[in-house]
């Protein structure tokens, strides 16, 4: 029962104005200020009290301030925190069904992995998370998944064997680098470039801006490798809570605002990655293709799909997926 009231109250709090009439929420941003996460966040935030005339106003709070991303995630959930950004892998937990979007080579390019965040696509999965109280406004464009590691180049699937990666608490995910043959140990993101620095990992998988970000290259990691296996989706979400309390015009600001910041930060997101891979470059960070990437995607379709067929919902649920992105049935293993 207290804890009932304690949670009603944080709920009624978050949604109760000032006298000036303003609610004042709060966003969650796992990442810093200078990022793909924190220029979408920012954007947002602008846009809704610019065309709310601040009646609803967005604080963000970044490098994981509210605690890590599925905490955030949870309290979204639960009503007692307005918007939390987190990644696609670490919503997976609340809807096993999301798995299917870190299924490895799922996306066939770069054009493919923009369209799934729009239309048809982007609404079979809002329909999960807000069945789970989490309603997407934006995606957030992170890159490939592209391992570093501190120990050797990775050029094929041998160079992989017996290298310890930071993973999130992600099933799929740690069954993708098993099945490379590398040894995957799940870290939040939050201890991550501790992790790194102090050797607990070997190496983790981000793309080239966010690993400048985080200043990886100051955490022992000297070698890239550009492998297309997996793209890093983040989101700025809302609380379906929250959001159902709204005035419907005011529902349609945050939905405006969510478009609005996504493709302001596509733009971002193209611009600094490629300033990013650039200055890696000329700061000691090796970075390599695959000699043998035809070796990896069948490794994905023949050991990784078959695994995690049934923890993403059957092949009927990787199947309407890849329906809304235009794609032939997956017939399953052989």
């Amino acid at each position: 029962m207290k804890f009932f009231l304690l949670a009603s109250l944080a709920f009624l709090t978050i949604l109760t104005p000032t006298l000036a009439e303003a609610y004042k929420f709060k966003n969650a941003v796992p990442d810093p200020e200078i990022s793909d996460d924190g220029f979408v966040a920012r954007k947002f935030a602008e846009y809704v009290e610019e065309h709310t005339k601040n009646k609803i106003q967005v604080e963000n709070y970044y490098s994981c301030a509210l605690g890590d991303e599925t905490e955030s995630l949870r309290n979204i959930q639960k009503g007692s925190l307005a918007f939390a950004m987190g990644s696609i892998a670490n919503l997976v937990p609340f809807e096993k069904k999301l798995g299917v979007l870190t299924l490895p080579y799922v996306f066939d390019d770069f054009d493919q992995i923009i369209g799934s965040t729009r239309g048809r696509t982007h609404d079979w999965v809002n329909k999960l998370t807000i069945d789970k109280g989490i309603r997407i406004l934006a995606w957030v464009y992170n890159d490939y998944r592209y391992p570093s590691n501190s120990i050797r180049p990775i050029k094929n699937i041998n160079d992989m064997k017996g290298l310890k990666f930071r993973v999130p608490a992600n099933a799929i995910l740690v069954k993708i680098f098993e099945a490379f043959g590398a040894s995957p140990t799940p870290i939040s993101w939050a201890e991550t470039f501790t992790a790194l620095q102090q050797r607990v990992v070997d190496g983790q998988d981000i793309g080239y801006f966010l690993f400048k970000v985080m200043k990886f290259n100051e955490a022992n990691q000297k070698y890239i490798t550009e492998v297309n296996h997996s793209y890093l989706f983040q989101l700025l979400a809302v609380s379906e809570k929250v959001f159902s309390k709204l005035s419907k015009k005011e529902q349609q600001v945050l939905i405006d605002a969510g478009k609005y910041a996504q493709e302001e930060g596509l733009k971002y997101h193209l611009a600094e990655k490629k300033k990013a891979k650039e200055y890696l470059l000329k700061n000691g960070v090796q970075i390599d293709t695959l000699e043998d990437e035809d070796v990896w995607r069948q490794i994905s379709y023949d050991v990784v799909w078959p695994s995690m067929e049934e923890f993403v919902g059957g092949k009927k649920t990787i199947n309407s997926y890849l329906e809304t992105l235009g794609k032939k049935p997956w017939k399953g293993a052989n």
